[in-house]
């Protein structure tokens, strides 16, 4: 993962899973954005409140992680699709703008 500045050198994502392959987390993910560039904490902030990106300069990866048909999808037109690896499930999704 990046932090601090850091470039992103991973070749794949993992979500709720662990390197000894065991689950990690518990969680619901309602939308998952990813960019090759470090955002500024306002960038961040504006991003927060929004489903589709607001910044699409150095967008990775965008899926909007409702409704089975898009849980797998790349939005952001860089065809990079998730592999499913579990069983998927839906929840309740928070009410946030588009």
């Amino acid at each position: 993962a990046s932090t601090g500045g850091e470039a992103l050198t991973e070749n794949n994502m993992n979500l709720g899973g662990s390197h000894t392959g065991v689950s990690a987390t518990n969680m619901d993910f309602f939308n998952w954005k990813v960019w090759d560039a470090v955002l500024t904490t306002g960038e961040m902030l504006n991003e927060l409140y929004h489903i589709r990106p607001l910044r699409t300069n150095n967008l990775n990866i965008w899926t909007p992680l409702w409704g089975t048909w898009a849980q797998l999808t790349d939005f952001s037109g860089n065809g990079r699709n998730w592999t499913l690896g579990g069983t998927l499930a839906d929840a309740d999704h928070p009410p946030i703008s588009w």
